[in-house]
């Protein structure tokens, strides 16, 4: 069994955009319909005929392997990024265990295959 899972591999941290929310809300994901409530589209300015939407969405409180996140991160590849010159990862993965890590925002994937692991008897594995 292989599960893709969804990571942001540069720093400053994991956050979607606001046409990955919307396209995920408009799915009927719960936690994206939230993330929209809280970050309305910016209103137009009178020298400005549209307002130009805000890249910007925020962190979305689901699991990494949602279904849901992984097609929107598929169809909007660049776009689903807050920064389109810094693009959310998909990684596939054997198995259904893994730790998303983290340092300064920039994350990476831990599985069980790959930890050294440690035993009582102080063999590595």
């Amino acid at each position: 069994m292989t599960t893709k899972i969804v990571i942001y591999p540069h720093y400053g941290g994991f956050e979607i955009s606001r046409r990955c929310a919307e396209l995920m809300a408009a799915s009927g994901h719960a936690a994206a319909k939230e993330l929209l409530k809280d970050y309305p589209v910016p209103k137009a300015v009178e020298w400005w005929e549209e307002a130009e939407p805000d890249p910007w969405c925020g962190f979305i409180e689901c699991s990494r392997h949602d279904p849901v996140l992984i097609k929107a991160v598929e169809a909007l590849e660049q776009k689903a990024s807050t920064d389109p010159d810094r693009m959310l990862a998909i990684i596939e993965i054997e198995g259904s265990v893994y730790r998303v890590c983290e340092y300064d925002g920039s994350e990476w994937l831990e599985t069980p295959e790959t930890i050294a692991w440690v035993t009582v008897d102080g063999s590595e594995e």
